[in-house]
């Protein structure tokens, strides 16, 4: 028997699209939804109306299946991004300590719905990227979105105070003389979601004008979220002696890998180069001196998320907005500040 899959596989459309034909018509165009559903009556596809509205009713009389889903690109989560195991543990603390189960569902920014959303095994979802198939989620159940946030997405998203914690960075950093402040950032090109590699240049970048400082030539040396990444923006930096920055900012696991760069280089943190992270990872008071960073408090990040999303899902009228958790300067030894 034909299922929606092989519809969207012959209709050449999103599994998505094929759902929403059939629950959501008036939002396809005329010409899409008579493709799908020319493509289903060929398949003689019939949808199974009675579990889609046991899904619905037991949504409506409170038979939730008290399991949160965490929506992760697998490579975020296997060893690549220390940030986002840190991210995933405190959602996985606070999940449990409020008596939810927690499945994690392998996703693509750019791939159809997850089948476990699809068939409603979740009652809402944490996710920390977005995309079209993200805001389809947050229109069919609640969501919250984790360190960064779409303002054209349903639900919640919970985000550090990257801003006031990065300027109070800045504002330290020119008080102490520094002029050449390197970032481990690209140059962003959009505006209009607000992540930390949008909020992290930016701040930056606006605390030089506001002082009236010309932007250093290598103000944006690319971004770096892991140790290989930092060693290797490290050594392209350091190489050249006459154009160091005299401080660099970035993440702290990049950070693990920038060291390596400076000691190989021979350039002495804190003498020669202040170095900054952004995160607060466990790793960052372990490295030789230890890290300087702008602890964002991934914990309690978590629990905020959490609880948002379970009195979303508890509540009978759907919520958004945008919560800002605090941020703390945490001073070691690798920045003259």
């Amino acid at each position: 028997m034909a299922n929606i899959h092989d519809i969207a596989k012959c209709a050449e459309v999103s599994v998505s699209t094929v759902s929403r034909a059939f629950n959501q018509p008036q939002s396809l165009s005329p010409a899409t939804l008579k493709r799908v559903r020319q493509v289903a009556q060929a398949l003689n596809y019939m949808p199974n109306t009675d579990a889609r509205n046991l899904r619905r009713a037991g949504r409506n009389t409170g038979k939730l299946t008290h399991t949160v889903g965490f929506l992760a690109v697998a490579k975020t989560l296997i060893g690549g991004d220390p940030f986002a195991h840190e991210l995933f543990e405190s959602v996985v603390a606070a999940v449990t300590e409020r008596g939810y189960g927690l499945r994690v569902i392998a996703a693509s920014p750019d791939g159809d719905i997850p089948r476990a959303i699809e068939q409603g095994e979740v009652d809402g979802v944490i996710c920390r990227f977005s995309s079209p198939m993200v805001r389809e989620i947050a229109q069919r159940m609640p969501a919250v979105s984790l360190d960064y946030h779409d303002p054209d997405a349903e639900g919640y998203a919970v985000i550090p105070d990257y801003e006031g914690g990065l300027r109070s960075v800045m504002e330290r950093l020119f008080a102490a003389g520094h002029r050449r402040i390197a970032l481990m950032a690209n140059n962003p090109d959009n505006l209009h979601q607000r992540g930390f590699w949008n909020i992290f240049p930016n701040t930056c970048r606006q605390a030089y004008h506001a002082h009236g400082i010309p932007l250093p030539a290598n103000l944006f040396l690319g971004a770096a979220s892991d140790a290989r990444q930092g060693y290797a923006l490290g050594l392209s930096l350091l190489q050249d002696a006459d154009h160091r920055p005299d401080a660099v900012i970035g993440p702290d696991a990049a950070m693990q890998g920038f060291y390596r760069a400076a000691a190989e280089q021979h350039v002495s943190i804190p003498d020669a180069l202040s170095v900054v992270g952004v995160n607060g990872l466990r790793l960052g008071e372990f490295l030789p001196p230890p890290l300087t960073t702008l602890d964002v408090q991934i914990r309690r990040m978590g629990g905020v998320a959490v609880g948002l999303l379970l009195d979303n899902i508890q509540s009978d009228t759907r919520r958004r907005g945008v919560e800002i958790t605090p941020v703390e300067l945490c001073i070691r030894s690798s920045a003259r500040i």
